[in-house]
């Protein structure tokens, strides 16, 4: 399969069977994918931590609540 290199995208190539545009930089196709990854799992922990924190504060209000209604 011969490529065709794009003229304003160093590290991609077209293929000029099908015109799909294709990386030719592996390593930096390979740091990108990393990098993707790294943001979500990232983005997963925030969420968890997110997560936590709101039932933290319902946990909270409950004992506030069960605390009130002793002192009744």
């Amino acid at each position: 399969m011969k490529l065709i290199k794009a003229d304003n995208a160093p590290g991609f190539a077209r293929d000029p069977t099908n015109s799909a545009v294709l990386a030719t930089d592996l390593p930096a196709l390979e740091a990108y994918r990393n990098k993707r990854k790294r943001n979500l799992n990232i983005d997963n922990a925030l969420q968890d931590i997110n997560t936590l924190k709101q039932e933290m504060s319902e946990i909270k209000d409950m004992i506030t609540q069960l605390l009130a209604k002793k002192d009744e």
